[in-house]
């Protein structure tokens, strides 16, 4: 131990040791060892001394100030023997004792370990005198008092909020700001400072000892005065800002780019963008829609009818646009539309304002749906042995859902003695009315229904008839369906005809032979025009009957008339025409009509014969009377045939007194109308004036026409032809005759037949055709085609032939895979994928035999099969024109169940295969029908359908279809 820095001192007297320590510190205390020793031993002695010292300061309290709402630290720190025990107190007043300690007062208050003082956070009530106290028994101890003191900066109770204000309306905005003065508040709108120089934006500030409050005020607030308003408020001890989001609500805008996304027979989804939503957010859309009948002009039609529909914006789905992606697309479902119809709609957005403009309107096309009623007043009769009679009526067009193809009438015996096979013939166009079903087993019971269908299939079926075939001999014969009728060879025969007034003709006939009917009639078209006109366009009219009358004809007109029969396959060729002449009428007004004076009492009248003569005129009278007198004269004038103007001299006048004239004409039917009525006076130095009227002469080439010049005055007029080049010859009659050679082409027969056929079948085109297409020919067959010319005298020989084809050809037998799928107890033929080479297949013919036979035969495969023997197909498919046959032969690979793997020969029945190919799956239990579905994949095939049509009528306006076409089976 070292004595000197410890200044201490180590005495000994005789056998004790002493320490001696002049001025004891707390730096002595600590403990002591005594060792004692000799040769014997040693031995030792430890001894503690304690110094107790008074408290000292290590860190004595000093005044603080911290801002509002932080931590407050007060340090205070002592030293001392035995180890001082601080505490700290609150002065309540003015004296020494009126601080109580901390822990009595707040829990925010509290004391480290180091004795330090912790406040947190510090609030207004945390201000005033504080007193550390440290003490540990050894004198009076240590104290010191400090002061705390809390700044409050500037600062807003709340960081941002929101305010709206209708559009035109004043908005005000609240700022209170807190903190100690001096405050300084600023307004910026948009990171820019509030203009305060415009009449419209004012602010007003009022101090109080918590803060200050700041009041900005915006009158007749405008769209552009939307946005963030930042009040930013300072003080010696920090900075502040509050943001007032402010929204200047009114009405939104009208939804952009509408269009139609998606549609479907009864609905369509609408897709836009939001427009602007007028600072309010869209509560709903307000969507509007009625049928419009011309999509050129979607806003033609009233608005104020068509149904509204409240669309809440809940119910609109949002999705990113793919091509541009950053936009979003609203879109909603429209329900309840109808199908095939075209509709016109628009939208409008409504938020708590009011509603926005409509938005230009779209114009969407409902797809097409199968009908949705059956046919009505479904009949059925028995007309002869094996013979029913079904007779329906369409259903109401409303139920068509696009446009009606025709009916499918399918029915089976209900006895017990037939086979019960379901069989169907399909009635071509809407207006077809009737169906014969041939062949039946005489005085037996059959079960009929009829359904209509259209491009996308059949509708629901009437309810079930029974009828009853009349007695008689019992035969079996194939069932004649419509699907294998042909047009009908020959023409109706015994066609005739007569007039039953001015504007109407009867025509009645009888059907063509039974041999070149080609089926069932499903009736018959009559073809009309004039005879006489230089242009004359045919008309058809449609009879379901062997009789029609035909209306609103031209009075006095001759017409020629020709009928022809038609099946579903087509039209027939035409009878020889027959003539009538519809009876003659009172004829219109003459067309124009001159008064020209010539003398002192003379006046020459010249009229134009009028352009309805409704039947042969007889004569024409001439009336005059002087001006303003009920009574009057006239002049009887006999019609002449080639004559279209007349003038007649009226004498016998007064001079100077003004006369009115005017014509009649008269047929057999008694006097037409009058003509306009002129004035004129007579005159005996008339000027020359002539009486012809210039007009445009419209006459058949090769014929004469008389161009007449005729004058009047006193003295007679020198009369002179004209004539842009080349000029007439010189004539000095007023009468100018032109004569030719030539006549006009009136119409021209276009005959075909098949290049292996003798019969021609003839069609009647207009003279001005110089195209013609023509329909319903076989497929994939050569033709011969000529024309020939008529006109007034007869008919050119007939032109070259020239030898054309239709397109298509021989079928293409699908491949394996596509073709044949198998499991052990099933083989599937998928028809669908025989590639028929542009014409339409009628049947598959499918041979079966085991592998180890050489003869093939048809028959119906049975799952009793081995599975585990091997058989092989050839599948000829056969189409209308008799074309090769192709072939394919394909092995089939059937597993059973613990025999392995073995090949087996597929076992096929023919099927009767029509407009499209249809699968068949043959296994155990299961037995195809007659009916089968169909799809057709391309437009041709559906258009050829539509071909098939007999009756046309106006129906909605039709949209491109990009959808497969289906029909149901009425095939």
């Amino acid at each position: 131990m070292d004595s000197t820095y410890h200044q201490v001192q180590e005495k000994s007297l005789d056998e004790f040791s002493f320490l001696i320590f002049s001025h004891v510190t707390s730096k002595h205390s600590g403990d002591y060892t005594c060792v004692a020793s000799n040769s014997a031993a040693e031995v030792n002695h430890t001894a503690r001394l304690a110094v107790k010292v008074a408290p000292s300061w290590v860190y004595e309290p000093q005044d603080v100030s911290a801002l509002l709402g932080t931590q407050i630290l007060v340090h205070c720190s002592t030293k001392g023997y035995p180890e001082p025990r601080i505490s700290w107190l609150k002065g309540h007043g003015s004296g020494v004792s009126d601080f109580r300690p901390v822990s009595n007062l707040d829990l925010q208050f509290s004391v480290l370990p180091n004795g330090t003082l912790s406040i947190a956070p510090a609030a207004h009530h945390h201000e005033g005198q504080y007193m550390c106290r440290a003490e540990n028994g050894i004198g009076r101890g240590l104290s010191k008092i400090i002061a705390v003191s809390v700044n409050e900066p500037a600062h807003f109770e709340f960081s941002s909020r929101n305010m709206t204000v209708k559009r035109t309306a004043q908005a005000t905005l609240q700022c209170d700001a807190r903190g100690d003065p001096p405050i300084q508040l600023q307004w910026t709108h948009n990171m820019k400072r509030v203009d305060l120089t415009t009449y419209r934006v004012s602010v007003s500030e009022k101090r109080s000892e918590s803060g200050v409050s700041s009041q900005l005020s915006i009158a007749h607030a405008e769209r552009h005065d939307s946005g963030v308003y930042r009040c930013r408020a300072e003080n010696a001890y920090g900075r502040d800002e509050l943001l007032i989001y402010l929204a200047v609500q009114e009405f939104p805008e009208a939804p952009v780019g509408l269009h139609v996304s998606r549609r479907s027979g009864r609905g369509a989804s609408l897709s836009w963008r939001r427009g602007y939503d007028g600072n309010a957010r869209v509560l709903l859309y307000r969507l509007q829609y009625r049928v419009v009948g011309d999509t050129r002009r979607p806003d033609a039609g009233d608005w104020a009818d068509a149904p509204t529909r409240d669309v809440p914006a809940e119910r609109v789905v949002e999705r990113q646009d793919l091509e541009s992606g950053s936009e979003v697309n609203l879109e909603y479902r429209v329900e309840g539309l109808r199908p095939a119809t075209a509709y016109a709609l628009r939208l409008a957005a409504v938020n708590a304002i009011g509603d926005s403009d409509y938005s230009e309107p779209v114009i969407v096309q409902t797809l097409e749906e199968a009908p949705s009623e059956p046919p009505h007043n479904v009949q059925v009769q028995a007309t002869a042995p094996g013979e029913l009679l079904v007779k329906w009526q369409a259903p109401p067009q409303e139920s068509w859902n696009g446009e009606l193809l025709g009916y499918v009438v399918t029915w089976h015996e209900a006895t017990s003695l037939g086979d019960n096979k379901t069989s169907a013939l399909t009635a071509a166009g809407w207006g077809a009315a009737h169906a014969v079903l041939v062949s039946l087993r005489t005085h037996a019971q059959y079960e009929v229904r009829v359904r209509a269908f259209n491009a996308v299939g059949a509708g629901p079926p009437c309810a079930p008839l029974t009828a009853t075939t009349l007695e008689g001999e019992n035969f079996i014969t194939s069932i004649r369906s419509l699907s294998f009728c042909l047009a009908p060879e020959g023409p109706p025969e015994r066609v005739r005809c007569e007039p039953l007034s001015a504007q109407s003709v009867r025509v009645w006939w009888e059907p063509p032979p039974p041999a070149l009917r080609g089926g069932v009639l499903l009736g018959y078209e009559v073809l009309y025009e004039t005879v006489d006109e230089l242009e004359s366009q045919v008309e058809t009219r449609r009879s379901g009957g062997m009789e029609t009358v035909l209306q609103a004809l031209q009075r006095a007109a001759n017409y020629s008339i020709a009928v022809r029969a038609r099946t579903a396959a087509g039209t027939g060729p035409t009878s020889e025409p027959v003539y009538c002449a519809t009876h003659e009428d009172i004829p219109g007004a003459p067309m124009d009509i001159k008064a020209v004076a010539n003398s002192e009492d003379t006046v020459i009248v010249s009229w134009l014969a009028p352009l309805q003569k409704n039947g042969k005129i007889k004569h024409y009278t001439v009336y005059n009377r002087p001006q303003r007198t009920g009574q009057h004269s006239h002049i009887m004038v006999l019609h002449t045939e080639e004559e279209e103007e007349y003038q007649v001299e009226v004498r016998g006048l007064q001079e100077h007194i003004v006369y009115e004239f005017w014509v009649t004409a008269a047929t057999s039917s008694g006097e037409g109308e009058m003509s306009a009525i002129v004035a004129r006076k007579p005159n005996p130095r008339a000027p020359a004036k002539i009486t012809s009227f210039g007009r445009r002469l419209e006459v058949k080439e090769g014929s004469r026409a008389r161009v007449t010049c005729a004058a009047a005055g006193a003295p007679p007029p020198h009369r002179a032809w004209s004539r842009r080049r080349p000029a007439p010859p010189l004539a000095h009659d007023a009468n100018f005759l032109i004569d030719g050679p030539y006549l006009i082409i009136l119409r021209y027969i276009l005959e075909y037949c098949r290049s292996d056929a003798s019969r021609w079948q003839q069609t009647r085109l207009p003279a001005d055709t110089r195209t013609h297409s023509l329909e319903r020919l076989a497929c994939g067959t050569l033709y011969k085609v000529r024309l020939t010319a008529y006109n007034a005298v007869g008919s050119s020989p007939p032109s070259d032939e020239l030898i054309v084809s239709t397109k298509g050809g021989p079928s293409k037998a699908s491949p394996e895979k596509d073709l044949i799928t198998t499991n052990s107890t099933c083989v599937r033929l998928n028809l669908l994928t025989w590639d028929s080479n542009g014409c339409p297949l009628t049947q598959f013919s499918v041979s079966v035999r085991s592998f180890e036979e050489s003869s093939w035969m048809t028959q119906t495969v049975s799952p009793a099969a081995q599975p585990t023997v091997i058989y092989r197909i050839p599948a000829p498919a056969h189409f209308p024109p008799g074309g090769e046959e192709g072939e394919e032969r394909a092995t089939a690979v059937l597993a059973a169940a613990g025999c392995g793997l073995l090949a087996a020969l597929l076992l096929l029945a023919t099927l009767a295969y029509k407009r499209s190919p249809s699968a068949s799956c043959f296994r155990k239990g299961y037995e195809q029908g007659d009916i089968s579905e169909e799809e057709d994949k391309s437009v041709e095939k559906r258009d050829n359908r539509r071909n098939c049509q007999q009756v046309y009528t106006s129906s909605p306006i039709k949209h491109p279809i990009g959808k497969k076409d289906q029909q149901g089976s009425h095939d």
